[in-house]
This record gives structure tokens, C-alpha cells and sequence, in this order.
């Protein structure tokens, strides 16, 4: 070991404060840039089936621009022969970002912003149900008053099943409603009476064209309500697709579906504090039916748009079932004194 070399390496490091000469024209250092951030606004409100696949498209667009934007700095650092910091080349690494901002928010007692849908189809399956049980009722009914000599007419037959499903659909959205909001607690920002007087409305106009059906077709017109209202009706009505996602024959179709409007006019009432009041003739008849000289879609669809056209589901099914019990019954009394002269058995009464 060559003289001196002990005390080098007992003390290998030699620390030394100097005072730095800082001109006044220097400034503080530059602080460390901050990654560029895009606003993503998403709606929970519309249901999981749209929200997400929104929110999914527009997130993967913003990451899509950060990495074109990182390899575009990248390669200009490195042509210029650029020494960064490590706070610069995280920011480098991502220098856009998506910040996510839900424009209507929801709890979590709303089954993901679904909760419209799923009160909508268990109201259009109960008027499916009720419709037919009060269809096959009646007509038992009047059979039996016929094998006692009574022939109750058709169109007092069709009174009576408009009363009963005018009940019917009371009782059954009041029990749907105290099973939501009593038992499993779902939001909703309009006041329980409002919710219970548009869903016994939508059920009453659901059971209305479903015996239409049944006094048109016999049978069959179940069957028929069932494949257009329940089937088709769950493919179009938006809740499990986005409407925009659908080929166009489904998305033409629920520009008339029932189904379509009954999810409209809830999600208004459940998340947007909806009002029947919104039900005005200046713009609900016009939006309502806008679509019948446009090439688009009514751009109106809510709560207006749903009560005017479940009100015309209603009293057009009224209106037709009457004409049917009407000529039904025209025609009964012709065959009338035919069928006793020759002792043939009467016709069905649907």
C-alpha cells in the first residue's frame, strides 16, 4: 500500500458546501409537464347496455390518440438527440388521458341504469299474461250464459273485458311498484303516484292490444302478441342492445313497439324527475308522431313521447275492438234466424 493510501480509503468521499453566484435573471426550474386530459362524459341513465359500450368506444379512441401522439415525441426527441428527465419520459410514455365524468349519475339501488327496462318488460309480460286470462275468462263466461238461453252481445262482451283489464292493470302495477320501491328499493326521482299511474297505463294499453288480437284472431292472437310484443318486443326495445347497434328492421320496428315508449317514459320518471304534466298537445302529439313523414327517428323520445303514444295504443285498441264486436255481432244476428231454423249449434263468442 503506497504511503498515504490509508486515510484516502478511510474517508473515500470528501464532501464541500460552496455558494453558488446565481445572476437575478435566473428563475425557478421548469416544472415536470403534465399528460393532456380529454373529457369523457358517459351516461349510466341510458342503461349498462348503452353507457358501457359508450364509455368502452370512447376510451379506447383516447387511447388510441396517446400512443400516436407518444410515438410522434418519441421520434422527435430522438432525432434531436433529447436527454430527458424521468419525470418528462413518463409523460412521454402517456401524454393523454381519459377523465371520465358520469353526466347523469345513478345509485347503486338501479340495477346498473337498468331498472326502466326491467320494470317496462315485466309490465308488458304481465299485460301478455292478463290479456289472455281475461280473454278466456270472459269468453267461458259468456258460453255459460249461453247454455242458460242468455246471448250476451259482443260488444257489451268487449265492455267488460276493457273494465276488467282496466283493473287488472291497476292492481298489477301497484303490486310491481311495492315489490321495486317497497322490497328491493329501487331510485327514483318522481314521486311514487306518478310511476304507478304511467305503468297501470302502459299495462292497460299492452292488455288492450293483446285482446285485440285475441277478438281479431281467435287463439292465434296470443300467440301473435306474444311474438310481436314479447319476443321481438325485448330485440327492439333497446334494453339489451342499443337501438343504434340493431340491423334496421328492429330499429324501425320500435319506432313502433309499445315496449320502446314504456322504457322511455320510466327512465324520465326514474332518473330525470319526469312529470306527467310534460304530457302537452303542443309538442307531444307533434314528436309523437313525427316519424311517420321523417326518415329518422322521433328525436323527442321520453315521457311526452310515451304517454302520447301508449294513449294511442289504448284508444285504438278500444276504438277497433269495438268495430270487431260491432260487425261480430252484425253478422250473428243475420245467421240468427238460419241457424234455429236449422237446428245448427251457435257460432264461438270470442
Amino acid at each position: 500500500m503506497p504511503p498515504g493510501a490509508g486515510a484516502i480509503i478511510s474517508d473515500p468521499v470528501e464532501g464541500r458546501v460552496s455558494e453558488a453566484d446565481v445572476s437575478a435573471k435566473a428563475g425557478p426550474l421548469p416544472e415536470a409537464p403534465q399528460p393532456a386530459e380529454i373529457e369523457v362524459l358517459t351516461n349510466p341513465s341510458a342503461g349498462q347496455s348503452a353507457a358501457l359500450p359508450a364509455q368502452n368506444i370512447s376510451t379506447g379512441i383516447v387511447e388510441a390518440v396517446s400512443r400516436a401522439t407518444s410515438e410522434r415525441l418519441s421520434e422527435a426527441a430522438g432525432e434531436r438527440g433529447a436527454r430527458l428527465t424521468p419525470e418528462v419520459a413518463a409523460v412521454l410514455g402517456d401524454p393523454v388521458r381519459a377523465e371520465v365524468t358520469e353526466a347523469q349519475p345513478v345509485g347503486p339501488n338501479s340495477g346498473n341504469g337498468q331498472s326502466p327496462f326491467f320494470l317496462a318488460f315485466l309490465a308488458n309480460l304481465s299485460a301478455l299474461i292478463g290479456g289472455a286470462v281475461v280473454f278466456f275468462g270472459t269468453g267461458g263466461a259468456a258460453k255459460a250464459l249461453e247454455e242458460r238461453g242468455l246471448r250476451p252481445s259482443r260488444t257489451g262482451l268487449w265492455t267488460v273485458r276493457l273494465l276488467i283489464g282496466l283493473v287488472y292493470a291497476a292492481l298489477v302495477a301497484a303490486a310491481e311498484l311495492w315489490v321495486a320501491f317497497g322490497v328491493v328499493g329501487v331510485e327514483h326521482e318522481a314521486s311514487t303516484a306518478q310511476v304507478y299511474l304511467f305503468l297501470a297505463f302502459a299495462i292497460a294499453a299492452a292488455l288492450a292490444v293483446t285482446m285485440l288480437l285475441a277478438v281479431a284472431l281467435g287463439t292465434a292472437g296470443i300467440a301473435v302478441s306474444a311474438v310481436l310484443n314479447v319476443i321481438l318486443g325485448l330485440v327492439s326495445s333497446g334494453g339489451l342492445v342499443p337501438l343504434e347497434a340493431l340491423p334496421p328492421f328492429y330499429q324501425a320496428y320500435a319506432d313502433w313497439l309499445p315496449l320502446r315508449y314504456v322504457i322511455d317514459g320510466l327512465r324520465s320518471l326514474l332518473f330525470y324527475d319526469g312529470s306527467l304534466d310534460a304530457a302537452c298537445l303542443e309538442g307531444g302529439l307533434r314528436d309523437a308522431w313525427r316519424f311517420l313523414g321523417d326518415d329518422g327517428r322521433s328525436e323527442a323520445a321520453g315521457l311526452e313521447d310515451a304517454v302520447w303514444m301508449l294513449g294511442a295504443y289504448l284508444a285504438g285498441a278500444a276504438a277497433l275492438g269495438y268495430v270487431i264486436s260491432l260487425l261480430a255481432d252484425i253478422v250473428a244476428r243475420r245467421r240468427k234466424p238460419r241457424t234455429e231454423h236449422l237446428g245448427e249449434p251457435t257460432a264461438e263468442v270470442r
